[in-house]
């Protein structure tokens, strides 16, 4: 397969790094900054989670198979076990004779499916937690941009109260912080899809998509306040010439 078919979790921990720097040399000592070098070590984590997802599990897969060698040994005793009633017997003398041997085949397959999906469930675990993390910073994300609001550009005077927050920013450095929290989503919403890339368990995909539909919404929330920033910002600069 050709290199621009797949995710490559290196180049997603340079770009991350490469907007961690960016936003610290912006906005040094923000807690921006702070989100995005966590983001950055959970990108460096996810290299390791793909590739082991990716890689067999020998331990578990040890045990499995000895389990299974013990279960079909089981089998076969159970088999040559099996008494079937003699000489002229009733339909009832061959269903009594039939339940405990169809009792132990129900038995052993519940045991080998038990066994056979250990390892997937064993993954599964470990990315649905690690997802957990990548959904908390897009919560974390949207939490700084939510006091983040156009109306600081977009009027000369705000009418504050004792609770309102401190607004600072204005015309570029309020789009700059404003898109590098789209960034942010943006690289966690490829960490999600470069942990399912060769790990294709369909609860995994649906915790993935939703993460997506997450970071989506948030970003367009975002870029609807870049857009205000904007065009007030072209207005001002046009308005001194008229």
């Amino acid at each position: 397969m050709s290199q621009f078919a797949r995710l490559d979790g290196q180049h997603i921990v340079e770009t991350s790094a490469r907007l961690c720097a960016r936003i610290t040399e912006r906005f040094p000592g923000s807690s921006l900054a702070g989100v995005a070098a966590n983001l950055v070590e959970l990108a460096k984590s996810s290299c390791d989670l793909a590739e082991r997802l990716a890689a067999p599990h020998w331990p578990i897969r040890t045990v499995c198979g000895t389990g299974l060698m013990v279960l079909a040994a089981a089998l076969v005793g159970a088999a040559l076990n099996l008494r079937l009633p003699a000489g002229e017997a009733t339909l009832f003398d061959w269903v009594q004779a039939l339940e405990s041997g169809v009792n132990d085949v129900v038995f052993i397959g519940i045991a080998a499916w038990f066994l056979l999906s250990m390892e997937e469930r064993v993954k599964r675990a470990r990315v649905l937690g690690w997802l957990h993390g990548l959904r908390a910073i897009a919560h974390i994300v949207d939490m700084h941009q939510l006091p983040k609001h156009p109306e600081s550009v977009a009027s000369q005077r705000e009418h504050r109260t004792e609770s309102s927050p401190e607004r600072t920013m204005e015309g570029f450095e309020l789009m700059r912080y404003l898109d590098y929290c789209s960034e942010l989503l943006a690289v966690a919403s490829n960490l999600g899809a470069l942990v399912v890339q060769d790990f294709p368990d369909p609860t995994v995909l649906a915790r993935v998509n939703d993460l997506e539909t997450l970071t989506s919404e948030l970003a367009q929330k975002l870029w609807q306040k870049i857009d205000i920033v904007d065009r007030v910002m072209r207005e001002r600069a046009v308005r001194p010439c008229l």
